[in-house]
């Protein structure tokens, strides 16, 4: 029997592209992915994946470093290996929280040479009419250099290492010259505009990486109008065009409306089909009080009160029966923040989360959960001095290690040394208690009366 422990729908994107992604434990215990079309215009999608399949495939046959995900079509249904491995994100996030930047860029450089230098021949870029539909029709500078087939869907995230960089997904692959720094600059933009991923624009990543404003404004107006081509009819479009047309800086601005999401677990786990959305206006600073209707098959609610880094003050959570008893929960749900002071939330990330575990009450009957909160702003020097502070303790954990392995390499070496001398001295013994053997032995004794008897 089939198990899914994972799923994530694209219901928020144009019919022509919305699919379901799940991750299935089957019932030998392995794990196979599998994309299912949300709708008979989306098959279409279904099957363009399985031919970008075949066309990295066949791109990278002879590439010894790089694998494409194995796919294999079956009716509206795409089934996928689960590969096992760590992402280049993971790798990238950890080398940040270590303090190792240059180890970052190395590592981002070698993406670069696998993915792109290995990628075929460059050719000068083109406008084509495919480009300007999904791209826009935008001027670029000469000597662009481009490729002709392009997975843009190459980001850190879509590549899990082993031992061979294995690309994992390919939803977004096309057959015409779109400019190599673009594919480079959304692998880029798409980590950095994440919590850790952020750290990179105190080293103005993209200049590193070879990037003018003037090349920056042109691929972001790209991937506003890629996301435009997608997202299209999505409610949340126009918010998310207003991040890619003003490169929101991380934890520097806050879309002023609100769309609340909750998630209602009836034994799937949380997923986006069991989500629904509550959209507020102007809420920053201001009392919001919400109702969760609760039904029986429920096991637990997720509740994702705003997409960015804030502070929330809890008034109440209080779940309420048919006959109007409130049990008030407010002290025992589960929250993601970084910070907590009584009843105040500092989250300094952008995914805040309130877990509530129906399964924790002994209570019949629920009606709903009463709910009751405020969302303010960060204040930004609070933040930046937590981050400092954090870095910093970082860098003296860092050298705190270095400093315990220099500690336990000449403990090493004396030991090495103690043993040497050790071993010295046994051998030193054992060759006097040979000497001590010999002189006492009846031969040697005979010998020196010879040799007093001679005068020798």
């Amino acid at each position: 029997m089939k198990n899914i422990i994972y799923s994530k729908y694209t219901n928020e994107r144009n019919l022509n592209f919305q699919i379901r992604t799940s991750i299935i434990k089957n019932k030998d215990g392995t794990k196979t992915v599998e994309k299912v079309a949300l709708n008979k215009i989306s098959i279409l999608h279904l099957e363009n994946i399985y031919k970008n399949y075949k066309i990295l495939n066949k791109k990278y046959c002879f590439n010894e470093q790089i694998k494409v995900n194995k796919c294999k079509i079956n009716k509206n249904k795409l089934e996928f290996e689960y590969i096992e491995g760590i992402s280049l994100n993971e790798i990238l996030d950890k080398l940040l929280l270590d303090g190792r930047y240059d180890l970052a860029v190395l590592k981002i450089k070698e993406f670069i040479e696998v993915i792109y230098k290995t990628s075929g021949k460059s050719k000068k870029f083109e406008k084509t009419e495919k480009f300007i539909e999904f791209f826009g029709d935008l001027n670029f500078p000469n000597n662009i250099e481009s490729l002709e087939v392009n997975n843009i869907d190459c980001i850190f995230s879509n590549i899990i290492i082993n031992d061979k960089w294995n690309v994992i997904d390919y939803e977004w692959v096309f057959e015409f010259p779109i400019p190599i720094k673009y594919c480079i600059y959304r692998a880029l933009n798409n980590y950095i505009n994440t919590e850790i991923g952020s750290k990179l624009k105190s080293i103005d990543i993209y200049s590193i990486f070879g990037f003018n404003k003037d090349e920056l404004e042109i691929y972001n107006k790209m991937e506003c109008n890629f996301h435009n081509k997608v997202m299209i009819n999505s409610q949340f479009s126009q918010g998310e065009k207003y991040y890619f047309e003003n490169m929101i800086e991380p934890f520097q601005n806050i879309i002023r409306n609100r769309y609340t999401q909750v998630f209602y677990n009836t034994g799937n786990g949380f997923n986006e089909k069991e989500s629904y959305y509550i959209k507020e206006e102007n809420f920053i600073g201001k009392n919001s009080y919400f109702k969760i209707k609760i039904n029986d098959n429920m096991k637990g609610i997720r509740i994702d009160p705003v997409s960015t880094n804030c502070e929330i003050d809890i008034n109440k959570i209080n779940i309420i029966d048919n006959f109007k008893n409130k049990i008030n929960i407010k002290d025992k749900v589960l929250i993601n923040s970084n910070i907590k002071k009584k009843d105040k939330h500092i989250f300094l990330h952008n995914d805040p989360q309130i877990y509530i575990n129906l399964e924790d009450y002994n209570i019949f009957n629920v009606q709903y959960i009463d709910i009751d909160l405020i969302i303010n702003d960060i204040d930004f020097n609070i933040y930046n001095y937590y981050v400092d502070q954090q870095d910093y303790i970082r860098e003296l954990n860092v050298d705190i290690e270095n400093k315990q392995k220099h500690i336990n390499y000449e403990l090493e070496e004396k030991n090495k040394y103690n043993k040497y001398i050790e071993e010295l001295e046994n051998e030193l013994e054992t060759k006097n208690k040979h000497i001590k053997e010999i002189e006492t032995s009846r031969g040697y004794i005979y010998l020196t009366k010879i040799k007093k008897l001679i005068g020798k």
